[in-house]
């Protein structure tokens, strides 16, 4: 495996041997790499930049020679992530920064609640209007086929909510499940009368709606029976390391670990991994047409093709960002839930609180009543509209 080499690097020891192969060719590959960049880079510059070019060519090449020796220091990386996690408090972001972005959260909620079941029935319904297009132009019963078993699926999994609310919930649910029920009867009805009603637009619509009156059946359970928060929870201190809370939390007891198992399970279920993904989903769809819509109108067609190329959907470090807003999000909501917790508790609604009917979380409520007003929007009203744009067929 060794080689004859020329040079001040020519005498290595036999065990070594390997990595400095590997070493020698890696350089040997970014610096072939970065004269070709600077070759192009020199085609395409006129020719009163060539002290420039050669100034730019040394820096480079400076630069190159000292990222590749860096980068063969052994375990570099290892090193500075073991300084982090033994020196670095956790906790780095000033206090004013935590707050307002805890307002954030509060503030979005709500709104991205009842986004999120609006743009979840706009997909299923360009969907199913692609596919009823398919059926008609190509004759495809393979579309057919699906569409049955997609509206078939609807209709299961609506029974099964059903059967949960009935057997689980209160007389509250029972009275919601009711008129839950006449509202999707109702809007089967205006999809019959309806030219361009699909059946299985309307089975999603009830399929939401018996989805969100089953989530707050489970918000309401947990709200009024909160988990019993151990008293070693709250001596977090936000200057300790990573290392350090690592150690604390090996050292916690056997009930914590229980407790804190059983708070990770609320995050394994299937209905709630669901809902983060329509929750992403949302976060960068509303992204996605808000830039687009930025930009004026006028401009240029290589600038709209560079826009398409940035688009939030195809950007991974707006990806990581919205991952991480939709956790915290959901996890502070699911926390403060699993403590009994609520909007209720903020004033001036805790005025409310005595009055307010316990088994009803006011949120659910106008989901419901958002998806059902936007299935007849689509149905009825939207080519009069002007925001089409976003939720058009």
């Amino acid at each position: 495996m060794t080689a004859q080499r020329t040079g001040t690097h020519a005498q290595r020891p036999p065990n070594d041997s390997i990595t400095y192969n590997w070493t020698l060719d890696s350089r040997q590959q970014f610096r072939a790499f970065t004269k070709f960049s600077d070759d192009h880079i020199a085609h395409q510059r006129p020719p009163a930049t060539t002290q420039r070019q050669a100034s730019d060519q040394t820096t480079t090449s400076t630069f190159c020679d000292v990222l590749t020796d860096l980068l063969v220091i052994p375990y570099l990386s290892f090193l500075l992530w073991a300084v982090v996690v033994w020196y670095i408090p956790v906790n780095l972001i000033p206090w004013p920064f935590i707050w307002l972005y805890d307002k954030v959260l509060w503030v979005t909620g709500p709104l991205l609640l009842l986004a999120e079941v609006v743009l979840a029935l706009n997909f299923v319904m360009h969907c199913s209007q692609r596919m009823v297009d398919s059926i008609h132009d190509e004759e495809s019963q393979g579309m057919k086929i699906l569409m049955i078993c997609l509206t078939s699926g609807c209709y299961a999994l609506s029974t099964s909510f059903m059967y949960q609310i009935i057997t689980e919930g209160t007389k509250t649910h029972y009275l919601l499940l009711f008129l839950v029920f006449i509202l999707c009867v109702a809007i089967h009805n205006m999809m019959w009368l309806s030219q361009d009603g699909i059946l299985l637009d309307a089975a999603f619509t009830s399929l939401c709606s018996i989805a969100v009156l089953y989530a707050m059946k489970e918000e309401t359970t947990l709200i009024n029976s909160p988990l019993k928060t151990p008293a070693t929870w709250f001596q977090y201190d936000p200057g300790h390391s990573m290392l350090m809370l690592g150690v604390y939390i090996f050292n916690s007891t056997v009930d914590n670990a229980t407790l804190a198992l059983a708070f990770l399970m609320k995050f394994l279920r299937p209905f709630f991994l669901v809902t983060l993904g329509v929750r992403l989903y949302s976060i960068l769809y509303i992204l996605e047409k808000v830039t687009k819509n930025f930009w004026p109108e006028d401009m240029s067609e290589e600038f709209t093709e560079y826009d398409d190329r940035i688009t939030p959907w195809k950007s991974p470090l707006t990806i990581k960002l919205a991952v991480i807003f939709m956790f915290t999000q959901m996890t502070c909501s699911l926390f403060y839930e699993s403590q009994g917790v609520t909007i209720l508790n903020v004033f001036p609604l805790n005025l409310l609180k005595s009055i307010y009917p316990r088994h009803i979380v006011f949120g659910r409520i106008l989901q419901i009543v958002c998806v059902n007003c936007f299935y007849i929007w689509r149905l009825y009203c939207a080519e009069d509209w002007a925001w089409n744009d976003w939720f058009s067929s």
